[in-house]
């Protein structure tokens, strides 16, 4: 399964580099080409509870850059750019497909409106972790993700997502 994370903050950036260290095959979406350039190497540093280490990822600028389609797209943007991170991923997106949005219940008729009920998950986190830098993040405790499809149905898709995403915390559907 191909993850497309947009936006490499606390919670993106954290999720992102646990997915990759457990073997996931993830891409990075982020804004700015030196960020970019540092995720890839020497990598996202990862600090704080669980250790110290950095882990390289595949990381690019623009939407543009994006090489083949995703099995999922994880949006972890402010909730003021959730449309457009949404938008912009939606033409790199496999044909079944999910958007996952991270912000926590809100943003949820927005991205029905604009990935579509049979497309459209979101989810809750519980775990924290600090932004130090955009390529440093501290997690500063445990919790977890509980991940459902916006619409509220029950979709086979999101349990490889489940699994993948609890290389981070444990997740739930």
């Amino acid at each position: 399964m191909r993850f497309l994370v947009i936006g490499a903050g606390a919670i993106g950036g954290s999720t992102a580099a646990f997915m990759t260290k457990a073997g996931h095959d993830v891409t990075v979406l982020c804004r700015r080409e030196e960020v970019a350039a540092e995720l890839r190497k020497p990598g996202m540093h990862i600090s704080g509870v669980r250790g110290e280490m950095y882990v390289p990822l595949k990381a690019v600028c623009a939407a543009e850059r994006l090489e083949g389609s995703f099995d999922c797209c994880i949006v972890s943007t402010k909730a003021y750019d959730t449309v457009g991170a949404v938008e912009s991923a939606l033409p790199h997106l496999a044909e079944d497909g999910l958007v996952l949005v991270l912000q926590n219940g809100i943003c949820i008729d927005e991205l029905l409106k604009t990935a579509g009920e049979g497309r459209s998950a979101c989810g809750v986190t519980s775990f924290s972790s600090t932004m130090l830098s955009p390529t440093h993040m501290e997690l500063t405790g445990e919790g977890d993700f509980r991940i459902g499809m916006a619409a509220g149905f029950e979709d086979a898709r999101l349990e490889p997502v489940r699994e993948a995403m609890s290389a981070m915390v444990p997740t739930k559907i």
